[in-house]
């Protein structure tokens, strides 16, 4: 009957001599280690025990003085499998009080400690995705406050570098005029063609991220097919190439390297990255639109110049500073001789597009300091700060004699025009302190 009622328990029953070798032990043992009862009889009850439970023998003499109760221990089955268990033991004795032997009762919570771990994983995982919506939000308010593009990918590759940790970072940008590839940013520094094979650069549409608006994943470069178009060679690791997509356009694409092989696996950290990605596409959308709106409101449409307000407020400002600072300024107005002529011969559009011609001559003619722009219908205007009289008038003839060695093309004819220009030149403060007065000097001169 005892044996029926042993036999019946759910839990392990293990009863063992006081040397500690296993005298009896129940149905539900032999289920969960896999052994049956001949192969356990005599053998000593470290065995049933993993290597850390068995390194400190302590506790199982500590069961002869207290009962031991529902500790964790480690189980291990016939087959070396590992049994997470709830233990209990406590000696058995006579009635003299001599030790007869210890009886030991273990349940299996392999199940529990299971559900345990998950629940310990979903709370560590909700924190993170706690603390990743925090930063995102922050991110997020960031990029919509900024205004400047080179600011903007600063942020964006502090976040990237703070939250991903990569050993490679580079934004890449489509210049659309150039129809070539720019990097914006590398981490670690370094030169465009040692990243990205210079094919790939001066053609942007061989990159299949560019060309296609979608991303690409190498978990593991020893294994995976890398992108053709990368000249950088990640040792051990993997990448992702994301496309910028700004108004339906590829703007450019961002490329992330990780020397972790399992790290792109993981499918959060890769949605965190597009969101995190997506979120700069927008915002460098919008600062692209506002600079777009700022620029054609100080620039000439035609010509690409700014225009006689922006050249009216800067003018005004480089007097200022000019005055502070003790130095001179030049001031050159450029006049298109006999224009009147070129539009009734050739057409007005033959007259815009030597407008245009003559524009591009002065930009490539001045310094990056020099303030170019449109002043009336064929008349030009340049300030050049920090620069005294001498030096205005070579610039403005050097300039003139450019103009003049020119050979105009206006039309599909490929008929060519000579075209000159008239100069005049002022200096501040020689020929006036203010802002009429020197346009009147050099418009006289």
């Amino acid at each position: 009957y005892a044996d029926n009622i042993i036999n019946s328990m759910d839990d392990s029953l293990v009863v063992a001599s006081p040397e500690f070798s296993i005298q009896m032990v129940n149905r539900s043992t032999c289920e969960l280690l896999g052994y049956n009862e001949q192969e356990l009889i005599g053998k000593p009850i470290n065995l049933l025990f993993s290597e850390e439970d068995t390194a400190d023998t302590s506790w199982f003499y500590s069961i002869e003085k207290d009962l031991i109760h529902n500790t964790e221990k480690t189980y291990v089955s016939k087959d070396g499998r590992k049994i997470a268990v709830l233990f209990s033991g406590t000696a058995i004795r006579g009635n003299n009080g001599a030790i007869r032997g210890i009886a030991c009762v273990a349940l299996d919570i392999t199940e529990r400690k299971r559900i345990e771990i998950e629940l310990r994983k979903a709370v560590a995982q909700r924190d993170a995705n706690i603390k990743d919506l925090g930063y995102l939000m922050y991110f997020s308010t960031l990029m919509n406050e900024e205004v400047r593009e080179d600011k903007l990918v600063h942020h964006m590759a502090k976040a990237l570098q703070e939250h991903f940790q990569p050993e490679l970072l580079a934004v890449l940008t489509v210049d659309k005029i150039k129809n070539m590839l720019d990097a914006s940013l590398t981490i670690p520094p370094m030169p465009l063609n040692k990243l990205i094979r210079e094919e790939v650069v001066s053609d942007p549409s061989l990159c299949q991220v560019i060309r296609t608006g979608r991303e690409i994943i190498v978990d593991n470069t020893a294994e995976d097919t890398p992108c053709g178009c990368i000249a950088h060679k990640i040792e051990g690791g993997g990448y992702a190439c994301l496309p910028l997509i700004t108004g339906g356009t590829i703007a450019g694409m961002v490329l992330i390297g990780k020397k972790d092989k399992s790290y792109w696996l993981n499918e959060e950290i890769r949605k965190l990255l597009l969101v995190y990605v997506g979120l700069t596409a927008s915002a460098l959308q919008r600062v692209r639109l506002i600079d777009l709106t700022r620029r054609a409101a100080i620039t000439d449409s035609l010509t690409g110049a700014y225009n006689r307000r922006f050249f009216d407020e800067m003018l005004k400002n480089q007097i200022a500073l000019a005055k502070r600072r003790n130095e001179s300024l030049g001031l050159v107005i450029a006049d298109l001789d006999h224009f009147k002529n070129i539009n009734d011969t050739y057409g007005h559009i033959a007259g815009d597009q030597a407008l245009q011609q003559i524009a591009s001559i002065l930009k490539n003619s001045i310094r990056s300091s020099d303030v170019l722009a449109r002043y009336g219908g064929e008349e030009f205007v340049i300030i050049m700060p920090s620069i005294d009289i001498t030096n205005t008038l070579k610039k403005a003839e050097g300039i003139r004699e450019q103009v003049e060695s020119f050979q105009f093309k206006v039309d599909s004819l490929g008929r060519s025009p000579q075209i000159t220009i008239s100069i005049g030149v002022a200096s501040f403060p020689d020929h006036g302190v203010e802002c009429d007065t020197l346009i009147a000097s050099a418009d006289m001169a």
